[in-house]
């Protein structure tokens, strides 16, 4: 059995924090077990992207949001793409669409 290591991975899918606005009856957001752990605002920083790049030094590509979060809400992405952007990675952002911030209107 092949036991992949942190060097073999290339691409990483990750929530840039846990803050949804939407309530979709389908969403592990839903299961009760995950609830409590939604309840106060988290997201992730530059510094742990900084981190996570240490760890995980292969990977090449990041795949942002929609597993549990919205991840425009996340006031730091902007200065993660950024970062991101600087040390040579490709970034997919998935997001609902569902927020209408003048902030991002550069990603388009």
């Amino acid at each position: 059995m092949l036991i992949p290591t942190n060097e073999s991975f290339t691409i990483m899918e990750l929530d840039t924090g846990n803050v949804c606005q939407l309530q979709c009856p389908t969403c592990n957001r839903q299961d009760p077990e995950f609830k409590p752990h939604l309840n106060k605002a988290k997201y992730l920083t530059v510094d742990d992207f900084r981190i996570i790049l240490r760890k995980f030094p292969n990977v090449e590509r990041f795949f942002l949001g929609l597993i549990f979060d919205e991840p425009t809400f996340n006031p730091n992405l902007v200065d993660i793409i950024h970062f991101l952007k600087k040390q040579g990675k490709s970034i997919t952002l998935n997001t609902n669409g569902g927020l209408n911030v003048k902030a991002y209107d550069w990603l388009y």
